[in-house]
């Protein structure tokens, strides 16, 4: 059997919130000494720090929206997290997933790879009835057939042990016909990394 890969942590939300929250206060600070020190310096605002402050401006921005975009979404339940982590076999999983769309972002508790099939996992139906079948355009785009996609809902700890089980069924008949081109593991999972946010 191969191994489970984590190519994204349970706590990557919080993470990158950290993250762009820190950024976001340096960037913002190095603006205002910069603008600061050039208007003690000149005693006017047309001068060059003020250009420079300007432009490091731009940087600042840009952590500020992405500290906004993922201040929207929380990390999924570690327990629900930590079942899927336990099948044993040869997977990849991303944890608090988001997927930019045209019409949004789509946010999914976990998406977990396999050597046949991309699973998309929410905490609500919602979330599956309303990202369905835009995620199957965007993946068809890159040659996924929505038969490889399926999309599963785990309200709670119930539901996703009886999902962990039917991974784990799926992945051993998978494990059994190996040799018959259902090894698409590698290059699934590296469109997903392309795809996430």
């Amino acid at each position: 059997m191969g191994e489970n890969v984590i190519l994204q942590e349970k706590n990557y939300i919080a993470q990158q919130k950290k993250k762009y929250l820190i950024y976001s206060i340096i960037w913002t600070a190095v603006v205002l000494v910069t603008f600061g020190v050039g208007l003690l310096i000149t005693k006017t605002r047309a001068n060059l720090f003020t250009v420079s402050a300007c432009l490091t401006a731009i940087v600042a921005a840009l952590y500020i929206t992405r500290l906004i975009s993922f201040s929207r979404y929380n990390d999924g339940d570690f327990e629900r997290a930590n079942m899927l982590e336990s099948i044993s076999g040869n997977y990849h999983i991303y944890h608090s997933a988001i997927v930019p769309l045209e019409k949004g972002t789509a946010p999914f508790e976990h998406i977990m790879v396999t050597e046949s099939k991309i699973y998309f996992i929410a905490y609500t139906k919602q979330q599956i009835t309303q990202y369905r079948e835009d995620i199957k355009v965007l993946l068809g785009q890159f040659g996924i057939a929505s038969q490889h996609l399926c999309f599963l809902v785990a309200q709670d700890v119930s539901q996703m042990k009886q999902h962990t089980n039917r991974i784990k069924k799926e992945m051993e008949t998978i494990s059994k016909h190996q040799g018959e081109g259902t090894d698409y593991l590698e290059a699934y999972s590296k469109k997903i990394s392309e795809i996430l946010m």
